[in-house]
């Protein structure tokens, strides 16, 4: 009885298409999503509540102005019971706020569901929405955005930590993201206090144990002002000697280091420090750290 009923279905809407009834293109849309700042997964779940085929999906931005990188969203479709359909599209927000993740041809029920996870570093509030060719059923593919959140350009990041009497600095990679270290910058600027300062870069685990590093080729004494600088990419070598950095005076003095071309999970962290701590609490040390980060999902 039931194939019965389902191939009357099937003739009526059949011949609801060839006479042109209720073939409507129905502009649909989601729940808004407040998303998180700290790119922590926010999942939310709208049913479509419409028979027919899914030709389009988009996602735009209601508020904030996220750049590149800075928001990931993946799209899929679910039946009623949460079993997943079909994967629609991933990928980063573009910078006019609007991004098209899909067309084609994708069979939907009224009560299917369209999923959206995001990641965000920043506030927004985003909508999904799609056009749904209402009680008309098209055979066709589907060709949805699949950006991978660790691909492409990422979201370059300065950080920057000023804060004076401090000779041992730790920059830790934040929660849900894979970095790429792309320079360092230290101003070291010695007390009067007598001391040999030993400048060095620690790259350090999740457990604070160091798995490499660079350390300065020349020692900082009392009341000199050092400069450190560190990039990914360059002509500057490892064992470059003490360089005036302002005029020719003893006082100023400059490092230069390259830096590991590697990627940096979350909880990995970059310590500067000197390591004979001959005034930790007294020299004032600057760190600016330029980082390229990715979103991980």
């Amino acid at each position: 009885m039931s194939v019965v009923v389902e191939r009357l279905e099937f003739i009526i809407e059949l011949l609801k298409q060839l006479i042109g009834i209720s073939n409507l293109k129905v502009t649909w849309q989601g729940i808004q999503q407040v998303v998180n700042t700290d790119r922590s997964l926010l999942r939310t779940r709208s049913q479509l509540g419409i028979r027919g085929t899914l030709t389009s999906l988009t996602v735009q931005v209601l508020s904030g102005s996220p750049d590149r990188g800075e928001i990931y969203v993946r799209m899929s479709l679910l039946d009623r019971n949460n079993n997943d359909l079909a994967q629609l599209g991933s990928g980063y927000l573009d910078v006019t706020g609007q991004t098209v993740w899909g067309n084609g041809a994708v069979l939907v029920r009224e009560d299917d569901q369209i999923q959206v996870e995001s990641w965000s570093a920043v506030a927004a509030t985003i909508l999904p929405r799609g056009i749904v060719l209402r009680d008309r059923y098209i055979a066709g593919g589907w060709a949805g955005l699949q950006e991978n959140s660790l691909s492409g350009r990422g979201r370059m990041v300065l950080n920057a930590d000023e804060t004076v009497d401090d000779s041992d600095k730790t920059f830790t990679i934040p929660t849900n993201v894979r970095a790429n270290v792309c320079s360092l910058w230290v101003e070291y600027t010695a007390t009067s206090t007598v001391g040999s300062r030993v400048m060095e870069v620690h790259y350090r685990d999740t457990a604070d144990d160091v798995i490499g590093g660079i350390r300065q080729n020349a020692n900082i004494t009392a009341s000199q002002v050092a400069r450190l600088h560190a990039i990914l990419h360059g002509a500057l070598s490892a064992t470059a000697g003490i360089l005036p950095t302002e005029g020719t005076s003893a006082a100023n003095v400059a490092f230069a280091m390259v830096l590991p071309d590697m990627d940096w999970p979350e909880g990995f962290d970059i310590r500067v420090l000197d390591v004979a701590a001959i005034a930790e609490g007294f020299d004032d040390m600057i760190t600016e750290i330029m980082t390229e980060e990715w979103i991980q999902e």
